[in-house]
């Protein structure tokens, strides 16, 4: 009896220690999420830029968050984000709105990265900001949709 038992606790064990970490792991609203988006530079000085660039942005809850345009024109890859409100709320034609506010910082070679998203349903808006100490060097702002994988 006690030769069953032992691997039997260890299996039960195991199986809710895997479940228990899926479930944390699952229950992020931004994984696994891609967008289209259109980055437009403003200019930190001078007259503003007509620039706009597409890129896909993109989730994953192990990684963090990516651009294409980012990681090609800048050394930036992917980067941690942490969210700041997750909240969903029905309107008046019992349509449920889901909205998510991140941020994502990283710092390489003494410029600091800053990601501030907000996403809306499938629609997302945020800022790139890059920074030397205190000094602002370049700002990127982004509007777009969430697209099918």
């Amino acid at each position: 009896m006690k030769i069953f038992f032992k691997p039997f606790v260890i299996l039960i064990f195991c199986i809710i220690c895997s479940s228990f970490t899926k479930s944390s792991q699952s229950s992020d609203g931004l994984d696994k999420r891609l967008f289209k988006v259109t980055f437009s530079e403003l200019k930190v000085a001078g007259p503003p830029s007509n620039k706009s660039f597409v890129s896909d942005l993109e989730f994953k809850i192990n990684k963090g968050v990516r651009s294409d345009y980012m990681n090609d024109n800048t050394k930036l890859s992917w980067v941690k984000y942490e969210i700041l409100k997750d909240s969903s709320a029905v309107d008046e034609y019992e349509n449920e709105n889901r909205f998510i506010e991140c941020k994502a910082t990283t710092t390489i070679d003494g410029l600091e990265y800053t990601y501030k998203i907000s996403i809306e349903n499938t629609e997302i808006e945020g800022t790139v900001t890059i920074n030397k100490g205190d000094k602002l060097k370049k700002q990127f702002d982004f509007f777009g949709k969430e697209i099918k994988k």
